[in-house]
């Protein structure tokens, strides 16, 4: 079996969650602008 599909189950696991948690993020800082680097950031501080 070749690694290929974990690949990319692997790759949307993590798009999905990335976006998950920007909508979260997005909808609790509805008053100011959200930077999509800040986000990158913030997402990359969870892990």
């Amino acid at each position: 079996m070749s690694p290929m599909p974990w690949m990319m189950l692997l790759l949307l696991i993590l798009i999905s969650l990335y976006f998950m948690t920007s909508i979260i993020y997005f909808n609790t800082t509805m008053n100011k602008p959200v930077k999509l680097v800040e986000l990158k950031n913030d997402f990359m501080m969870m892990w």
